[in-house]
């Protein structure tokens, strides 16, 4: 049960972060972003060089495929956290 109060705590944190009243423009630190994307999804990542999947990843803002930071990948960041703090 308190593994489920404290990834539910995490999303709704999460969620208010994303509300769309614009007070928070810029994303928290230490959100979780999707990570490199072999399918080059974007026009950014359509122009890097043939790289391995894993290096297929860039740090700018038109990137969108690499850089969203949704609430799935939250969801499974504050699973493991809440995990190793029950522990």
């Amino acid at each position: 049960m308190k593994l489920a109060l404290s990834i539910l705590t995490v999303l709704l944190l999460v969620v208010m972060a994303f509300s769309d009243d614009g007070a928070n423009a810029e994303p928290w630190p230490g959100l979780l972003s999707g990570g490199p994307n072999a399918n080059r999804q974007d026009p950014v990542l359509k122009t890097l060089p043939d790289l391995p999947p894993a290096k297929i990843y860039s740090h700018d803002p038109g990137s969108y495929s690499s850089n969203e930071i949704a609430i799935n990948w939250q969801a499974m960041l504050a699973f493991l956290l809440a995990a190793q703090v029950q522990q």
